[in-house]
């Protein structure tokens, strides 16, 4: 359920667009805040999100709120929209950007099966190698070299335990744990990445950025 689910890469990308709606929602916020000395989204986020606001009203900058819920977040994204600009994508469901590989399956189809070494299993890397190359790429072609959006994903395989889930085979009840499928399928899902560009730039920069990931993680 994790792989082909949870790390979608359309529910990825919405989780994405949403962190970063909160996160300009907390400068926007802090912005109105003229004796604030910081500069970041974290100054209004930590008064959000603080535990006194379950207690009593806590006044957010020019926001009064009480008791946070996801409502309140979503009344605050609405009512910034206008200068939110992934808070108007988020709300539109109309992703800008789309993905150059879609699973873990094509990913690996694409750019782990041609890597050696184990570096293409840790995500730290694969982001630091997987932001250079496409920003290279996208400032080589004259495009936005920040327009795009990379996202590490790390793979988890849910555990069964003996006795919860027993299968019918030639009319005998197994447990599936006694099987081993899930010890087996363990083994194979490694942190892989995705990575979003403008859809117009798919089909004359995909296979240039496949080949730079490839060349960058085999060394």
């Amino acid at each position: 359920q994790y792989m082909w689910i949870i790390s979608h890469h359309k529910v990825m990308y919405d989780q994405h667009i949403l962190e970063q709606a909160i996160k300009m929602l907390g400068e926007q916020l802090s912005n109105k805040d003229n004796s604030s000395n910081d500069d970041n989204y974290m100054c209004s986020l930590k008064k959000m999100f603080d535990v006194k606001m379950f207690f009593s009203p806590q006044n957010v900058f020019e926001e009064t709120i009480y008791l946070l819920s996801d409502d309140d977040i979503m009344h605050l994204l609405k009512k910034y929209e206008a200068d939110n600009r992934y808070a108007k994508e988020w709300f539109s469901r109309k992703h800008i950007l789309t993905p150059l590989w879609k699973s873990y399956a094509e990913y690996y189809s694409l750019i782990a099966t041609y890597c050696s070494g184990s570096e293409i299993e840790e995500p730290t890397h694969l982001e630091k190698v997987g932001n250079e190359v496409v920003k290279e790429v996208l400032r080589k072609a004259n495009y936005d070299e920040n327009n795009y959006f990379l996202i590490a994903v790390k793979p988890k395989v849910s555990s069964i335990k003996k006795n919860e889930l027993y299968i019918n085979i030639n009319n005998s009840l197994i447990s599936y744990s006694d099987l081993g499928l899930i010890d087996k399928f363990k083994d194979k899902v490694k942190p892989f990445i995705y990575i979003y560009i403008p859809k117009d730039y798919v089909d004359s920069l995909k296979k240039e950025i496949c080949t730079e990931l490839i060349n960058r993680l085999s060394k």
